[in-house]
């Protein structure tokens, strides 16, 4: 607890020095809508916000610098119940998890709390953004080697069961491709 005291103060002073000269703690800029829309309507972007940063950290297609989501609040309750819903999926997932495999609960719990300031609950002024899956990337990976893992020590004989060869097999295509678009991209 000593720790956090001072923590907490230089937190509370960065704060303090930020609204003294922007005016404001939330996003400031072209996405400065965020800040004004209420708490049901930031939930119900969630959904979208999610999908769209799932889909730029399993298919890193097309990168770009800024994005142009093109996202709506939903005013109906159903994009809410849908990201708490998710959430409780998530957490679910990762007490479950906890059960099977360690590494594959903390990767879970890593990726979901690394993507919350992605989902802009609290506005951080930026939507979707690659910026943002630096660390969610990581509870991505370990999701997958725990994964691989378990699948490959499924029959207890490794290479030599099907689902081993099978999950040796996909890992390899897999990083394949991520390597040859790594590789296209920088040329």
């Amino acid at each position: 607890l000593p720790f956090y005291v001072p923590v907490l103060g230089m937190t509370l002073m960065y704060l303090g020095i930020r609204m003294s000269i922007l005016g404001a703690i939330g996003p400031q800029g072209e996405h400065r809508a965020l800040g004004t829309l209420g708490l049901i309507e930031r939930l119900s972007l969630v959904p979208q916000i999610v999908f769209k940063n799932f889909w730029i950290l399993l298919f890193p297609h097309r990168l770009t610098v800024v994005y142009e989501p093109g996202l709506e609040p939903n005013f109906y309750p159903l994009g809410g119940v849908l990201s708490l819903l998710a959430i409780i999926v998530v957490i679910g997932a990762a007490v479950y998890a906890w059960r099977k495999s360690r590494l594959l609960a903390v990767g879970i719990t890593f990726l979901g709390i690394t993507l919350l300031p992605a989902v802009n609950i609290i506005p951080i002024g930026t939507i979707v953004a690659e910026r943002l899956l630096f660390l969610p990337s990581v509870g991505f990976c370990m999701i997958g080697g725990a994964v691989f893992h378990m699948a490959f020590q499924k029959g207890r004989r490794g290479m030599e069961s099907p689902i081993g060869l099978a999950a040796v097999t996909v890992l390899l295509v897999v990083l394949t491709l991520y390597a040859v678009k790594a590789y296209t991209r920088s040329q």
